[in-house]
This record gives structure tokens, C-alpha cells and sequence, in this order.
């Protein structure tokens, strides 16, 4: 060619054909791995509700040629890849069915867990609550004719200390209880 640019012929040729291309040879055969990764690709659940565009722009966007996407298509028949879709979408259901069923038969009782840390809850509310609107003195309470001389005043510390040992004698009774009433209760759901 006599209007040769420099950028064909670089290699004892010139025009199209040193440059590898000629007008009569066939395209060149899609390459396999991008074909089965396209394949892949288009089989996925997710991909599979996609409209066909935006499936064949990322594929052109992954380097992709056009007789590799038409390859790929003609591979994976639309119809199968949204039944496989939706196949996808009923077997999730059932295995969220089935875990939600499971769940509600362990969850119709109270395990024993639950109950001694409602029954701590319930003894804390109600100590704080006795603590809070019991007698300041005992002139307030009924049957005191006369003031007395008080007693000599705890210290601070012994007051706290004695007041905490109160308070967990109490806990303890009551998760006692709490304790005894899941072992009863888990017996009568074990015997029903």
C-alpha cells in the first residue's frame, strides 16, 4: 500500500494482512474459559431476574466479544436459568419455614435461664422499691407510745454491709424459688 501509515507493516508486510487481519478470515473462535465464566455468570440466582441488557453490558464490560455473549445466551436458555431462580427461592423458604418452625416449639416455654433472670429482676425492683418508701424512723410506725433514745448509729460501711446482705439472702431465696418453679415446669413439659 502506498498510503502505509507506520503503524501496519511492521513485520515484512504491509497493510491488513501483516497486521494479522484479513478481510476473508473468520472471526476469531470464542475463547472457552470466558465463555464458562459468562455461562456461570448467567446460571446465578441473582443474575437470573436481570434484564437481558444489563447482563450483555457487564459481560461486554468483563472484555467480552459479541460471538462469546451470543455463545453464552445460547448456552443458558433464559427460561431454565429463571426456573433455577426461582427453584433458588422456594428452597430458601422452606429451610426459613423450617427453622421457623423449630424455633417456635423450643420458644413456647420459658427455659430455666429466662426465668431466674426475670425472678433477679423482680427481687431487685421490689428491694429498691421497699428501700424507697419504707419508715424513716421508728416513731412513724404504729404502737410507739413514746419517742425512744435511738441506738447508737452503725457506721456508714456496716450499714452497707449490712444492708447488701439483706438484699442478696433475699436474691438468693427468690432464685431459689425461680429455680424450683423451671426444674417443676420443665418436668410437667417433659411428662406432657
Amino acid at each position: 500500500m502506498d498510503d502505509d501509515d507506520g503503524l501496519t507493516g511492521t513485520l515484512g508486510g504491509s497493510g491488513d494482512a501483516a497486521a494479522g487481519v484479513t478481510k476473508s478470515e473468520p472471526p476469531a473462535p470464542p475463547r472457552e474459559e470466558m465463555v464458562a465464566n459468562a455461562v456461570a455468570f448467567l446460571r446465578h440466582p441473582q443474575v437470573a431476574t436481570s434484564p437481558e441488557h444489563s447482563k450483555r453490558a457487564f459481560l461486554e464490560k468483563k472484555g467480552l466479544t459479541e460471538p462469546e455473549i451470543a455463545e453464552a445466551f445460547r448456552r443458558v436458555p433464559q427460561e431454565a436459568v429463571t426456573n433455577a431462580a426461582d427453584g433458588a427461592d422456594a428452597k430458601t423458604k422452606a429451610a426459613n419455614d423450617a427453622k421457623d418452625t423449630k424455633g417456635a416449639s423450643k420458644e413456647q416455654g420459658l427455659r430455666w435461664t429466662q426465668v431466674v433472670a426475670r425472678a433477679g429482676a423482680a427481687v431487685a425492683a421490689v428491694s429498691w422499691a421497699y428501700k424507697a418508701f419504707r419508715p424513716k424512723s421508728d416513731s412513724d410506725s404504729p404502737g410507739a407510745s413514746a419517742p425512744r433514745v435511738p441506738p447508737p448509729l452503725p457506721s456508714a460501711a456496716e450499714t452497707r454491709d449490712a444492708e447488701l446482705s439483706a438484699s442478696a439472702e433475699r436474691t438468693a431465696a427468690a432464685l431459689a424459688q425461680a429455680v424450683a418453679a423451671a426444674e417443676a415446669a420443665q418436668r410437667d413439659a417433659a411428662e406432657a
